[in-house]
């Protein structure tokens, strides 16, 4: 029995067998016969035996206790309410059953109770068997399995301790209300030790309401199909029987003793039942926890213990970890069910990389691992090699092709290697080290192996570190906004800011290109678009108050930015849409957008409502021209790269930037040229039709507050003939 067979919970949906369902019905048989057969002789008279009450009472009452822990244990497993109500009533049971002895007449003192009386002892039996039939039903009621919404059927809330106590109080409640009641209550039990009329008829009564609720009990055993609904009808099924024989009978009666071994030896049944079933659900559990599903090799769980293992032996691990290569693509083009097929004929080929030396488990979707163990002597040039050749076997295996459903298939992979020998010292950091060096190799290609060095490390150490201070930035909104001036060309006029994001850490303002990047790979760059939107709506008519009437602010969406439908809404509301017209959308010409992408759409609504459209970094990229006569961008800033090169006089850079003004002008749109810093830089952009420039030599960025006080003050605005910083072609970051 595979994995995904075995597992399964007392309250899951798990049809029979038809063996199961024979036996079933054999038994059910065998039952309804010896009832039968014992109805027609229960009421003959027996000797009285004092001590079968005792027992019986005793070893029921351990018998239910016993199923109360386990039913408890269920609860606090699933944190289903069903079982805590199941529970609850078995330890009701119990308690009752194991004070009832101090009732029952001869028990410990010749011809009396310890406490009470013969009438206490039947009240007392009544007052617990009325509960179970509904115990039952209300409890199979809650425990019905839900497929789709799990979160439909009542949860455990609290802790079990409170219940269990609230029970015990029940019980103790129960005796002294017995206790303090019987006299006042009509006779259940005679003067000569005979069942008054009374008795018979509440336990005719009590037969009637039993059978209605085992028929509720068994109808909803057939529609759920569960463990737990079938074990319950058992149960009432088995005291519907004992209600049936106890009818007849009379104390000391062979009816009356048939009861109580019926009593102990059906209870004794069920739970042997219920533990044989909860034993094989902690198996199944165990082996899925150990064992990979769907690839039969060591889980993640069950390697990391392994490497604990060895690690406490003082034994050396070193640790392949694989990543196929574009498996999502490969799905994708194959189909998720030929997916799994691909991971279990890999996870095949691994194990046999592996062999008996070392063990492989599934470390994720698409990943393994591979852990080799030696002995803390080996020296390291001895044991790299050896674990080398395993890398090297693992990509080969990898790399043969695989035909599924008669489709050949080929992948690569990604191995990332870390050692307890030479760079981690526990589990945790074997694991992290390895997950490094395969990113390392993945982002170098892929289809090959690295070690951990510390270089890895610290570079992808130091992004996550990174990532995590955006992430606290980004809750504490550590946000601004810096503005760059544009002029017009040959006037010097200022004519337009663009917007430029600054991230508020440590003191400092740190430009995009420290963070950008990584914020689009994670995704958080959506969170920051939002603050700036937000931030530049509040300063924005501040901005123009400082230009001409035809002044204008560009700023940068990308396309995670342009496909979040919370920045476009915002960009439409009435606070904001007022001024689109002097609002210009830098996007840059690689930008990554389908033709019926969310992002293209959303550009297209940005466009309807008035926004202008600014091609950013024009020339950096391989250009669609396609893409540019749809968009029909109004400004096409040309990257600073072209612009360096021209004013440097580098072979073919006039001639560069002099085409890119031509394609603009193919478009009908203005021209801006960017990162200007150097007098060269801006001679040659003035012999060319350029509208505008920007860069260093106008004006850094900084803040609008350096503008509006410049303003107040008459002054001109800041220009830049600071010297600037340089690298190769006189690219800086701004």
């Amino acid at each position: 029995m595979g994995v995904e067979s075995a597992l399964f919970t007392l309250d899951q949906r798990r049809p029979l067998s038809g063996r199961a369902r024979v036996l079933i019905a054999v038994c059910l048989v065998l039952y309804a016969v010896v009832t039968a057969s014992m109805v027609t002789v229960a009421t003959t008279p027996l000797q009285a035996v004092t001590w079968v009450p005792l027992c019986r009472s005793l070893l029921f009452a351990v018998i239910t206790g016993i199923s109360a822990v386990l039913l408890y244990g269920q609860a606090r497993t699933t944190q289903q309410r069903g079982y805590v109500w199941l529970a609850g009533g078995y330890l009701y049971v119990a308690l009752m059953n194991l004070v009832a002895p101090l009732f029952e007449v001869g028990a410990f003192r010749p011809g009396e109770a310890l406490i009470g009386s013969a009438q206490s002892a039947s009240y007392l039996l009544y007052l617990w068997v009325w509960y179970v039939p509904i115990g039952l039903v209300y409890s199979a009621w809650l425990l019905r399995p839900s497929v789709f919404d799990s979160d439909r059927r009542p949860h455990l809330r609290g802790g079990l301790v409170p219940r269990v106590l609230t029970v015990c109080a029940l019980a103790v409640v129960s005796l002294v209300v017995i206790l303090w009641a019987v006299p006042y209550l009509p006779l259940m039990v005679s003067a000569d030790g005979k069942y008054t009329y009374l008795n018979t008829a509440t336990s005719l009564v009590w037969l009637v309401y039993a059978v209605v609720a085992t028929l509720v009990l068994i109808v909803l055993a057939m529609r759920y199909q569960t463990v737990i609904h079938r074990w319950m009808s058992a149960m009432l099924l088995i005291i519907l029987g004992h209600a049936v024989v106890g009818a007849l009978t009379q104390p000391w009666s062979l009816g009356s003793y048939y009861n109580a071994a019926l009593t102990v030896v059906s209870s004794s049944l069920l739970l042997i039942v219920l533990l044989s079933t909860i034993t094989q659900i902690n198996q199944a559990t165990n082996i899925a926890a150990t064992q990979d599903e769907l690839t039969n090799s060591a889980s993640r769980l069950s390697l990391t213990r392994g490497i604990d293992e060895e690690i406490g032996r003082h034994r050396v691990c070193a640790l392949l970890w694989i990543s196929i290569d574009g498996f999502e693509a490969v799905t994708a083009a194959i189909g998720p069910q030929q997916g799994d097929e691909l991971l279990r004929v890999l996870a095949d080929r691994f194990e046999s990389v592996a062999g008996n030396v070392g063990r492989v488990g599934r470390l994720g979707n698409s990943e393994f691992g591979i852990v080799v163990s030696s002995a803390v002597d080996v020296p390291p040039d001895s044991q790299q090699p050896i674990v080398t050749d395993f890398a090297k076997a693992a990509l080969q295996a990898t790399r043969k092709s695989i035909t599924l459903s008669g489709v050949t298939t080929w992948v690569s992979c990604s191995v990332g290697i870390a050692s307890t020998q030479q760079q981690a010292s526990t589990t945790t950091e074997l694991l992290q080290y390895a997950d490094l060096a395969m990113r390392a190799a993945r982002n170098s290609g892929g289809d090959r192996f690295r070690w951990f060095n510390e270089e890895i490390g610290e570079a992808d150490i130091g992004q996550a570190m990174l990532r995590q201070k955006l992430n606290r930035s980004i809750r504490n909104e550590e946000f601004d906004i810096d503005y760059q001036p544009i002029i017009v060309t040959g006037t010097g006029q200022l004519v337009g800011f663009e917007a430029l994001v600054r991230w508020l850490h440590d003191g400092r303002r740190i430009s995009a290109s420290e963070f950008i990047s990584l914020a689009e790979r994670t995704g958080q760059v959506v969170s920051i678009g939002r603050l700036v939107v937000r931030k530049l709506q509040s300063q924005v008519d501040q901005l123009l108050e400082l230009l001409p009437p035809d002044g204008f602010v560009t700023f940068n969406l990308s396309a995670p930015e342009l496909a979040d439908d919370v920045i476009i809404d915002f960009l439409c509301n009435d606070s904001f849409v007022h001024q689109s017209g002097s609002l210009i959308v830098e996007i840059t010409e690689s930008i990554e957008m389908e033709p019926r992408s969310k992002a293209r759409l959303n550009l297209r609504v940005l466009q309807q409502v008035g926004y202008r459209i600014a091609i950013d970094d024009f020339g950096s990229g391989f250009s669609n021209f396609t893409f540019l006569e749809e968009i029909r961008p109004e400004l096409l800033k040309i990257d600073r790269t072209i612009v360096v090169r021209a004013g440097a006089g580098a072979k073919g850079g006039l001639a560069f930037l002099s085409a890119a003004v031509q394609v603009a002008r193919s478009l009908d749109c203005a021209v801006l040229a960017e990162g200007i810093e150097l007098a060269d830089e801006e001679s040659v952009v003035a012999t060319l039709d350029i509208d505008y420039m920007q860069g260093f030599r106008f004006g850094r960025p900084a803040p609008l507050d350096s503008f509006t006080q410049e303003k107040q003050s008459g002054s001109e605005l800041p220009s830049a003939s600071l010297p600037v910083p340089r690298t190769e072609f006189g690219v800086v970051h701004q």
